[in-house]
């Protein structure tokens, strides 16, 4: 699990700490032989008096990556100093750790110098596939990529808040102005323009087009980009299940350990009545995310009428040490 940096300069930059937990997250969540907590459930954890091993155990994660992130403009440019730091879980031992000072232009190599390192420390090996994951520059715009980081972190905080998700929608459309071959930029805001579609906020035929073209632009520009076919999966999966599954099965080359491309899946499979494929996605999305797949499961339960196995997931849905589920009134 990478815990959310913590932010040592300015509250106005607490958006560039966040930024870069995803960013380095999204590296390590492409790495076939690492099952990496999502970003949503690492920031919505509740840590505070929390000692690391229990940390991990309310994870379920054998390693947690934190540390300080300080962003500073003076009149030589941007200056980054990053401190990550590998602890094992188990016992509290730090396994890794390392300062970098750089300037915003080297940040992408800044990423991919400590993704390497913290495999390299858990002795996993990288194919080619993922080292270009690994290595991903964005874009080479520096203005596009900080409105990248305030969007993403403005949809983090909140993506069922309309408030953030208009924030998040301006600041993402801002950086594929300046940028329009900023694929991941396009990729996130596909997502967003889906969740104001899904959630009702914006429930208009040209929002749904709008993340159409999005998602599609964003593939376009980088194929094995694992975000941009779960947002057109999203879509599609109202009206074509079969190529929605297929936009899921590329996603999952690109994340192959997401307990969200599995639950994604598990939603599909629940649309063309295959209760029995859906709940193999589901438990699959909850070994990998016991906290905040419980949800899914439990719901699935009760739609199969099975209710000791749903009181099971529910409880362990609601238990204290779980983060990021929110359960519905009607439970």
């Amino acid at each position: 699990a990478v815990l959310p940096f913590a932010n040592l300069g300015s509250s106005s930059d607490e958006y560039f700490a966040a930024g870069i937990t995803e960013e380095i997250t999204s590296r390590l969540a492409g790495l076939e032989k690492l099952a990496v907590a999502s970003s949503t459930t690492a920031a919505e954890y509740d840590r505070r008096g929390k000692s690391v091993p229990r940390i991990g155990r309310d994870l379920g994660v054998q390693y947690v990556v934190e540390g300080p992130v300080r962003w500073a403009q003076d009149s030589s440019g941007a200056k980054v100093r990053i401190t990550p730091k590998l602890i094992r879980a188990a016992d509290d031992t730090a396994v890794w750790t390392q300062q970098y000072d750089a300037s915003l232009a080297d940040i992408f190599s800044v990423q991919a110098d400590i993704a390497y390192r913290i495999t390299e420390a858990l002795q996993v090996a990288l194919e080619g596939r993922e080292r270009h994951t690994v290595e991903a520059r964005p874009t080479a715009d520096a203005e596009a990529y900080l409105a990248f980081l305030r969007g993403i972190t403005a949809y983090q905080q909140g993506g069922s808040d309309t408030n953030n998700q208009v924030r998040a929608r301006a600041e993402l459309e801002a950086a594929v102005a300046r940028d329009p071959r900023f694929a991941a930029a396009w990729s996130w805001l596909a997502r967003v323009y889906v969740t104001q579609y899904g959630s009702g906020a914006q429930r208009k035929p040209e929002i749904r087009q709008a993340a159409e073209r999005a998602a599609q632009t964003a593939i376009d520009l980088d194929p094995g980009l694992p975000e941009a076919h779960m947002a057109l999966a999203t879509l599609l999966a109202e009206r074509d299940h079969e190529r929605a599954l297929r936009e899921l099965e590329t996603a999952r080359t690109g994340l192959p350990n997401s307990a969200e491309v599995f639950r994604l899946i598990g939603n599909v499979e629940t649309r063309m009545g295959r209760s029995r494929e859906a709940l193999a996605a589901y438990m699959h999305a909850f070994d990998l995310a016991p906290g905040s797949m419980a949800e899914p499961v439990a719901v699935h339960y009760l739609r199969l009428r099975q209710y000791t196995e749903a009181k099971r997931f529910i409880g362990i849905a609601t238990a204290d040490n779980r983060p990021g589920v929110a359960v519905p009134e009607a439970w």
